[in-house]
């Protein structure tokens, strides 16, 4: 093994060490926010709190990426337009709007399925 793979080894590494703890205490920090959402979503709407969202990695592995839900579950008001889209409620018009329905996306870091620039593109 080389010099230079050994350093491109560590610089993936500390690349990837670095986006697992910065996921790990945007988590603690927006943990409450996101607490919060997650019982709004309970309160607004029947169905789950998060949903997966698949894409393709780097590696050719489909990822979930997980997310807030924004829309109503298949059985209830399908396909009336609230926000954005069909069935998306004000609540999914407000997280889809601020971005907070993506909070969840520090998991997948977390887990190092993906990283901060990968979501950033």
């Amino acid at each position: 093994m080389t010099t230079q793979t050994k350093s491109i080894e560590f610089s993936r590494f500390a690349a990837s060490a670095g986006n697992r703890i910065v996921a790990l205490f945007f988590l603690i920090y927006f943990a409450p926010v996101m607490l919060t959402v997650a019982l709004l979503i309970k309160m607004d709407s029947r169905g789950p709190v998060f949903t997966r969202q698949s894409r393709c990695g780097s590696s050719g592995q489909t990822i979930g990426l997980l997310e807030f839900r924004t829309i109503v579950d298949e059985g209830s008001r399908y396909g009336e337009t609230i926000g954005f889209r069909a069935g998306q409620t004000e609540l999914g018009a407000f997280l889809c709007q601020s971005r907070l329905e993506m909070l969840p996306r520090l998991v997948n870091i977390l887990r190092g399925e993906v990283s901060f620039g990968t979501l950033l593109r």
